[in-house]
């Protein structure tokens, strides 16, 4: 699993302070967050959350009413439309779509949102053409980083230093036959798929990592011969569950998968605050997708996961 998670051996960072309501309340109220990014169309929303507490500001409070937030298991969660930084929004969307691009991390500090994207360095020539192009267009945008970066478990272990992180583990051996066709599985029996935005995706658009796919088709597009691809399929099971935790709130920092033969194994990696509530997602989903009879193989925080992945 290391290797194929050392495939995106680059990274880049931007950032951006925004002029909008969200942003200058994310700095006067020391609002910290790891953010969600929805993608519908032309449109686009972020999502974060914070714990509530007992003494909370008056301004804070009218400002959460404003903000249409809702409190729910000591979190209050909010859902934006993005109605500024549209340019910056173009130049993300832009890098989104290259092959192996992976949004890695996204979250706001003081009024800053900073953005992480992963991808392989056979892109980094067309990351910075897109950059140089856009980043002029964006105000109050920068680029932070642009270089090396270990794996994409090493992306989410500084995400674990700003919130904690847990890994939920789940399994189906035996994924209904139609799930493996062509049609649905366009990559073949045998890959790992990092989802390119982990957050309230209603189709999968996956980078795979595998050395045996048979036969390139006008489904799937390569980015490292024999072993790097791009190409989107759905999935009702991960569907149902990502439109669970949009509808909740509740976000995730980043899901990948593995199919080996019949086996598929889904890893979400997710703040522990939301946990309880994704395992309750679950056990809704073993009712309604019987026919995948998935179970739970294990709840880890990161440190051990990653140590585990890193050791095997």
């Amino acid at each position: 699993m290391l290797e194929e998670l050392s495939t995106l051996d680059t990274k880049i960072r931007l950032s951006i302070l925004p002029d909008d309501e969200l942003s200058q309340a994310s700095d006067r109220f020391s609002i910290s967050s790891e953010v969600g990014l929805y993608l519908i169309g032309d449109n686009a929303e972020v999502n974060l959350f914070f714990k509530s507490g007992a003494e909370m500001p008056r301004d804070l409070r009218l400002f959460l009413q404003r903000f249409d937030a809702i409190e729910k298991n000591g979190t209050w969660r909010i859902r934006r439309k993005i109605v500024k930084s549209l340019r910056f929004l173009v130049m993300i969307k832009e890098l989104l779509e290259l092959n192996s691009a992976v949004m890695s991390a996204f979250w706001i500090d003081q009024g800053t949102y900073r953005i992480e994207i992963s991808f392989n360095h056979v892109e980094s020539e067309r990351v910075s053409e897109i950059v140089l192009l856009r980043l002029p267009e964006s105000n109050n945008a920068a680029l932070e980083y642009f270089g090396t970066s270990i794996d994409f478990l090493s992306v989410l272990e500084e995400t674990h230093q700003r919130t904690l992180l847990s890994v939920i583990e789940i399994r189906s051996d035996s994924p209904p036959t139609a799930e493996l066709t062509p049609e649905n599985n366009p990559i073949g029996d045998s890959w790992t798929r990092l989802v390119k935005l982990p957050y309230g995706s209603t189709t999968i658009d996956g980078v795979y990592i595998t050395k045996a796919l048979l036969a390139p088709n006008g489904r799937i597009k390569e980015t490292v011969p024999g072993s790097l691809y791009y190409a989107s399929s759905t999935n009702p099971f991960i569907g149902y569950i990502s439109h669970e935790m949009n509808s909740a709130r509740i976000l995730t920092v980043g899901s990948f998968q593995k199919l080996t033969g019949k086996q598929f194994t889904m890893w979400y990696i997710l703040p522990s605050i939301f946990v309880r509530e994704f395992l309750s997602i679950l056990s809704g989903s073993r009712s309604k997708f019987s026919d995948w009879n998935p179970y739970l193989r294990g709840i880890f925080d990161f440190p051990i996961f990653e140590k585990f992945i890193r050791q095997t």
